[in-house]
């Protein structure tokens, strides 16, 4: 069997206060988004929901900050900051007897149980993983909501950690630059 490659920095932690460049696409490259025009992006229904769902994601997470972002035809680009010093409230509560884990229900003798598991292999809150998963799920909810049901994402993302002002700078030119120079790709 063929083992997957590792897109994570081993060891580093995605919590950690920094800038962070990610890029999601959709499944099998389906130009769910819109297209280019000209060379300017013209949003879809689905485009623009994930546009939408981009700019509310600090609404969500007190430790984020978005920075440019650019919703391709069938990628999405953009760059996040993470306050370090800042936490995301939890996401188990506890309510007569009744225990909500990301919407599932357990009976509270069984929490303790299915809170270690879960706690176990999911992604800790705050860390980029947790913020990109949630942005994936509302625009694949509204989707489901609004009509949309083929649409979908491909399973991981790429990320890169910026390290400085040059690098910043760069990858904001690129992001600002992607529908100008996508037909140059595409050829």
């Amino acid at each position: 069997m063929e083992r997957r490659k590792h897109l994570r920095l081993p060891g580093y932690d995605y919590s950690a206060e920094g800038a962070y460049f990610v890029t999601i696409v959709c499944h099998d490259r389906h130009p769910y988004f819109g297209k280019v025009v000209d060379k300017d992006m013209e949003l879809g229904p689905i485009g623009i929901a994930a546009d939408i769902c981009w700019k509310e994601l600090p609404l969500h997470f007190s430790n984020v900050r978005i920075d440019v972002h650019q919703v391709m035809p069938e990628h999405f680009h953009g760059i996040l900051f993470l306050d370090g010093s800042k936490r995301v409230s939890g996401i188990l509560t506890i309510d007569s007897g009744i225990v909500q884990l990301n919407n599932a229900t357990v009976s509270k003798q069984n929490a303790t149980d299915q809170s270690q598991f879960f706690s176990r292999i999911s992604p800790k809150r705050g860390t980029l993983g947790v913020i990109i998963r949630t942005f994936k799920a509302a625009v694949t909810t509204w989707c489901r909501s609004n009509g949309y049901p083929e649409f979908g994402w491909q399973s991981l993302y790429y990320d890169r950690i910026i390290r400085n002002n040059e690098e910043l700078d760069r990858i904001r030119q690129y992001i600002r630059m992607n529908p100008q120079n996508y037909h140059k790709k595409a050829q």
